[in-house]
């Protein structure tokens, strides 16, 4: 309204400086006292430019009114009604005020996930990583041989080129003696046995394979098996201590001591550096019967190794047995100076006690 008050006052100064009805007030002309003709026209004149300047301040102050944002302290008041309308509708232009763009929804992790209407995105929970379950085979997975190797070859030239060789069944059983060696390593006996009878049956006689074979034989109790198998490898290989020595303890457990006997003392010359070759062919020469032979190969044998208590044990054994209680004494009691197993520690202690008060 104060836009309108100044409107007035300013038609009212330029009608005093015009020198037009300087002494009556210029709102006085809108009263509907008769006039005359002479004097309507002006009156209308200055009634319709009072009329043209409240229409264009209503439209400047509604044009501001709508362009400038109001304060937020204004926008909590009622406007007050205006008490002067305008007669003719005005035109008032409407400015489109830009949009702000929607606002996002932050993302808050472990906070509860929005409503299915929210098109946000949602986190979606991580799953725990499992842990890989262990699964136990009851029997070692066994590859295939290849039909083909290859090998290297070095040339004069220095140079090495490697050419493909056909699986021989040689080959084929040292791969499965491979194998069962790594079944027996995993736990698997069954599995090593198979495996050590099918290298046999590609290559009869192989050393390896045989001792490995029959010591699980014999084992497991099966002592003529065991025999069986390494009678074949003995007759490809009969100069192999290995097989004798194992043969003999086989024949021993099946009370054939005289076999044993035999068998080892055909290996005297490749036997005569170790001292388990003296022991056992004494012990096998005893349970013969053969007790001046026994007596013999247990000397020879602590003439090589006399810090060995497992020969001074055999000797005096074999004394006891041949009626030399005193020497018999002498030898157990060299015997303890040596490490010894517990059975044989306490198969020593008994015979001294037994041989304490006994002469020559």
């Amino acid at each position: 309204m104060s836009l309108i008050n100044k409107v007035l006052k300013d038609l009212e100064t330029r009608e005093r400086t015009m020198g037009e009805h300087q002494d009556v007030p210029a709102l006085e002309d809108l009263r509907s006292a008769p006039e005359s003709a002479a004097a309507r026209g002006p009156l209308f004149a200055k009634t319709g430019l009072l009329v043209v300047g409240l229409v264009l301040a209503l439209g400047a102050g509604a044009y501001l009114y709508i362009v400038r944002p109001a304060s937020p302290a204004k926008t909590q008041k009622a406007a007050p009604t205006s008490a002067l309308k305008p007669t003719t509708a005005v035109a008032v232009p409407v400015v489109a005020l830009p949009t702000p763009p929607p606002a996002v929804p932050a993302i808050v992790h472990g906070a509860p996930s929005p409503s299915p209407l929210s098109r946000g995105p949602m986190a979606r929970p991580v799953a725990a990583p499992r842990a890989r379950a262990r699964v136990a085979h009851a029997l070692p997975v066994k590859p295939r041989p290849r039909p083909m190797v290859r090998k290297a070859r070095a040339h004069a030239d220095g140079r090495i080129t490697r050419h493909a060789v056909p699986l021989t069944p040689a080959l084929k059983a040292q791969n499965d003696y491979r194998l069962a060696i790594a079944a027996l390593q995993d736990g698997h006996g069954a599995a090593a046995r198979g495996l050590l009878r099918a290298a046999l049956a590609q290559s009869p006689g192989l050393v390896h394979p045989t001792l490995l074979l029959a010591a699980l034989l014999v084992q497991d109790g099966d002592s003529a098996g065991a025999g069986q198998i390494l009678t074949v490898a003995m007759a490809h290989h009969p100069k192999t201590l290995s097989l004798a020595m194992l043969m003999a303890q086989v024949d021993l457990r099946t009370a054939q001591p005289g076999a044993a006997a035999q068998v080892l003392s055909s290996h005297r010359a490749s036997g005569a550096g170790r001292a388990d070759y003296w022991a056992l062919l004494g012990a096998a020469q005893e349970r013969a019967g053969q007790e001046g032979q026994a007596l013999v190969s247990y000397q020879e044998g602590i003439r090589r190794f006399p810090h060995n208590g497992p020969l001074w044990v055999g000797l005096g054994l074999t004394l006891t047995r041949a009626g030399h209680a005193h020497a018999a004494q002498k030898a157990y009691t060299e015997a303890k100076r040596f490490n010894l197993s517990p059975v044989l520690a306490h198969f020593v202690a008994q015979q001294l006690g037994a041989l304490s008060g006994a002469g020559p």
